[in-house]
């Protein structure tokens, strides 16, 4: 196994893992249904991160962990997205190794 398949096979067994980090969350990124991702929301990095922006935390904002293959199209900063029923802005999103960080922006 090379080390991109060793990286895939963490992702999905122990990042994603439900029992491990990740939880389930709904997702609509405009593609008009909504669908059920396996996430991190890492709220400590976001405020250890964007402690300048502190008062957009207090607003609902988050920092979503989550690979790229379970979503129908790349989320795109500036869209509106749905989580769990509560709108929000993607303001960053950045791709590594097959997983996406999202900066969700409430309160915009």
């Amino acid at each position: 196994m090379g080390f991109k398949e060793m990286v895939a096979d963490d992702i999905e067994n122990v990042f994603e893992n439900l029992e491990e980090f990740a939880d389930t969350h709904t997702w609509n990124g405009g593609t008009g249904k909504s669908y059920t991702i396996t996430a991190v929301v890492d709220d400590d990095k976001l405020m250890e991160d964007f402690s300048s922006e502190f008062e957009l935390l207090a607003k609902g904002s988050h920092l979503l962990y989550a690979s790229a293959t379970q979503f129908k199209e790349k989320p795109k900063a500036g869209s509106a997205v749905k989580l769990d029923g509560n709108i929000y802005t993607v303001d960053e999103i950045q791709e590594d190794m097959g997983m996406y960080a999202i900066f969700l922006a409430r309160g915009k």
